[in-house]
């Protein structure tokens, strides 16, 4: 509040500055420690450095950045209780990392489901969009993942598993951080 009083900028300046700052502190050193990595393989082990595969990785976890930071700033300008926001930001970065692939395996074995529909439901989360664009782009058809990367080799291919690894996670955080920029220009100061 004390910026918002003392510097003449508007509401959606402040946030799209805030959201810059957190994109750039979280995406800038991961940048440079990748290229590091490239680096020092290139002289401690004489292997080549894949340039194209670095930066496949780069505009994949970018968008994931862009993701959870959109998701983030939603839901810190939707929850009013910082300890409630760190909670329901806890539970959203668990639900998408770890329990995703729990609740995933859990209902192909309960239900006997088709697989497009659990490869929609993995899809739907950015996070493993992601893991599935990150393994395409690593191996194109998919051998690491056996059978059911064969069914997506055939069925969706690397460029459309690229293709959904980063259309879907960036519409999803610029979705969460546009709800986020209209809550905080409709919200009161307090």
């Amino acid at each position: 509040m004390e910026i918002l009083f003392s510097q003449p900028i508007s509401r959606g300046a402040f946030f799209s500055a805030i959201s810059s700052v957190r994109f750039l502190v979280l995406l800038v050193p991961l940048a440079v420690l990748m290229a590091a990595v490239g680096i020092f393989g290139r002289f401690a082990f004489g292997q080549q450095i894949a340039w194209s595969f670095i930066g496949h990785c780069l505009v994949l976890c970018s968008v994931l950045v862009w993701s959870f930071c959109g998701i983030g700033l939603w839901v810190s300008t939707t929850v009013q209780n910082s300890a409630r926001a760190t909670m329901y930001l806890l539970l959203i970065w668990v639900a998408g990392v770890a329990l995703m692939d729990f609740a995933l395996a859990g209902m192909m074995l309960q239900w006997r489901m088709e697989p497009r529909v659990v490869f929609a439901l993995a899809a739907l989360n950015p996070v493993q969009s992601i893991r599935m664009a990150l393994l395409s782009s690593a191996d194109p058809e998919l051998s690491v993942l056996g059978p059911v990367g064969f069914y997506l080799a055939n069925q969706i291919g690397s460029t459309g598993l690229y293709m959904l690894g980063v259309v879907w996670p960036m519409l999803l955080g610029t979705l969460a951080w546009m709800s986020g920029l209209w809550k905080l220009r409709r919200g009161d100061v307090v």
